[in-house]
């Protein structure tokens, strides 16, 4: 009885010391493929878009340390940013456009605008006012040649496209959460202060809304983009971040591979 279970107490610390060399060996693995494919291209952009509580700030900010990409910038600062100059909106006589920046982007389809713009507001229409910060963003950093994420719930493929990014290599990734109670408990678990926690429990009809304009335009992107250099990625970051990381490199290792 001794011996036996000796022999699955070695077995089990054998298993152990297994899953924990490859554990280490893991990342270093990832690294030495994307070194072998030439490293990150110079001037690479990565946008992460995605609705509320999909992750896209923290997978931009573990993506950005697992890549050597110092450049992570949040479209969210941007906005708050556009939003404290009022003046310049009231002076270019964009009073209606600053209002739609005035309130959460899922929420972008309750605002009633004049007929002279449509009508009513739309996230869509929100996205169109981001895209020019957006770009110069962008663009600014691929004059430097440096590496960056963007991400934020205001990136839409289809329409930063219609412009020139100006980079040489570019990767739009859509995260996602299903199904919706997963969802659902991610908003609940976000540091958000009472009132937005309220608003999204009583809007989360119009989180989904959101993230399926969101899927629509990443299905656009696929099917009528003929650029060599831009590339589309949808991701389910349900549970494992790690995983979700992973996937996301081996994409840039692709690309990587196809800018050699």
């Amino acid at each position: 009885m001794e011996s036996i279970l000796t022999i699955i107490g070695t077995v089990i610390a054998t298993l152990a010391g297994l899953i924990a060399i490859y554990a280490f060996f893991e990342d270093r693995i990832d690294d030495l493929l994307l070194w072998l494919r030439g490293g990150i291209p110079k001037g690479f952009i990565i946008f992460i878009t995605g609705t509320n509580g999909v992750g896209k700030s923290t997978i931009a900010e573990l993506l950005g340390k697992k890549l050597g990409i110092i450049s992570v910038i949040e479209v969210d600062d941007l906005r708050e940013v556009l939003r404290s100059r009022k003046d310049l909106f009231d002076n270019a006589k964009m009073g209606e456009e600053y209002k739609q920046l005035e309130v959460p982007s899922f929420l972008a389809d309750s605002i009633q605008l004049s007929e002279n713009s449509g009508g009513t507001g739309s996230y869509r229409r929100q996205c169109e006012i981001m895209t020019p910060s957006i770009l110069d963003v962008a663009c600014r950093k691929q004059k430097r040649q440096a590496s960056t994420i963007i991400e934020g719930i205001n990136i839409m493929p289809t329409e930063l496209t219609k412009h020139d990014l100006n980079a040489d290599y570019v990767l739009f990734v859509n995260l996602k959460v299903e199904p919706n109670d997963r969802l659902t408990k991610r908003l609940k678990m976000r540091p958000v202060d009472l009132q937005t926690s309220a608003r999204y429990n009583r809007f989360f009809h119009k989180i989904l809304e959101t993230a399926k304009i969101i899927d629509d335009d990443f299905q656009a992107m696929d099917s009528h983009s003929s650029s060599q250099k831009i590339f589309t990625l949808t991701l389910f970051n349900n549970e494992s971040k790690r995983k979700t990381i992973k996937r996301i490199v081996s994409e840039v290792r692709m690309i990587a591979q196809k800018a050699k």
